[in-house]
Order: structure tokens, then sequence, then C-alpha cells
């Protein structure tokens, strides 16, 4: 085994020297030899142990955060297009009231029946149905009364009461 030698001065280098003796010139440091290294599958492995737990946390306190504002503006835009809804079908049912001599249809369904000429007191089906979809509750006055009829949602839990039904304000009698 021959020994290095200094690449300036030629001078024989010790072992693990870091500067020549006679020339003072350094060299670079031995490299490490791959022995020493941890091999890379062990990396992986140590990076999905910690990593993935660490970004499940972060999701998962992230969702926390951000979940409820999220589903609370969902339910205030399908409570928001449930009062729409139902004014469309107050405003449907009296023109049908007008066209029939006062009198409201026995069902909400009767709106959306076209008739002979072809035409129907509200545009469009889809709004029998609110949000969730659960059909639109509807009671027709007395006959001879002079109250308005009553249209409301059971919301988003299909059922009576449970705090979530939704009505529009109570209008004046007709006159």
């Amino acid at each position: 085994m021959s020994t290095p030698a200094c690449p300036s001065c030629d001078a024989p280098i010790e072992p693990g020297a870091r500067a020549c003796s006679n020339c003072r010139a350094t060299f670079a440091a031995e490299p490490k030899s791959a022995a020493n290294k941890p091999p890379r599958w062990l990396w992986i492995v140590l990076g999905l142990i910690v990593g993935c737990p660490t970004i499940t946390v972060a999701i998962g306190f992230a969702v926390t955060l951000f979940a409820p504002q999220v589903l609370d503006r969902a339910r205030a835009a399908a409570e928001a297009k449930a009062l729409e809804d139902l004014a469309v079908l107050e405003r449907a049912l009296d023109a049908y009231a007008q066209q029939h001599d006062g009198r409201y249809p026995a069902k909400l369904d009767v709106l959306a029946k076209p008739d002979a000429s072809g035409a129907s007191a509200l545009d469009d089906a889809k709004r029998l149905k609110d949000p969730w979809k659960h059909a639109y509750q509807y009671a027709p006055p007395e006959e001879g009364s002079r109250a308005r009829p009553r249209v409301w949602s059971f919301g988003v839990d299909g059922v009576v009461g449970g705090g979530d039904d939704l009505e529009l304000p109570s209008a004046p009698a007709r006159r």
C-alpha cells in the first residue's frame, strides 16, 4: 500500500492529515464511507412514521376550526333559499286566487300544472320542494275566510318542530 503524496510538493502525507507538514498546503477532508450513512429506506420509513401523523393532526385541526363556519354558511344559504321559495309560492298562490275568483287551490302542486291556455301560476315545479328535498307544507284558508294561505317548511330535519321550521311572517288578511 503506497502512502499518499502532497499534490503541491510531493511530500508524503500522514493518513488523516489535513495539511502537508512540508508546504502547509491543505487537503479536502476524506469523504465518509457509504457504510457510515443510514440507508435511504430508513429515512423514508422515518418520514412516513413522523410525517403522516403530523399531517393528519394538522388537517384534523384545520377541519375542527373551519368546518363549523362552512356548515353555518351552507345552512344560512339553504334557509335563505327556502324563504325565497316561500315568498314565490305565496305570490303564485295569490296569482292563482286572482284567476279563480279568490279561491286558493287545495294542494300546492296545482300551481305548477298548466291551465287551458298553457300558463301556470308557478314557473318552476322544483320550487315545490325545499332545499332539503322535502315538500313544502300548505294549508289553504277556509272557504269564505279572509285569511291568507299558510305555506311553510319543516326545515332540515323534515319533521314538525325541532326549532328549524321556516315560515314567512304573517301577511295581512285579504280584503
